[in-house]
């Protein structure tokens, strides 16, 4: 059976939010998703699908 990933790239956060990349790691690093890491190895930001719906629902654009 495949897994299911429950976060998602600094990229489609953009996308889903209608912001560019650069609002969302700059809300990473305030700590507005406060669940997401960096993936082992590399710079990479991952984000939990949850933080998103979370900070939709508090923070509407």
């Amino acid at each position: 059976m495949k897994s299911v990933k429950n976060d998602i790239t600094v990229s489609i956060a953009a996308k889903m939010l209608g912001v560019c990349e650069e609002t969302v790691k700059r809300k990473l690093r305030i700590g507005e998703f406060p669940n997401a890491y960096k993936e082992t190895n590399k710079h990479r930001w991952r984000i939990p699908i949850s933080d998103l719906i979370d900070y939709k629902k508090h923070f509407k654009n």
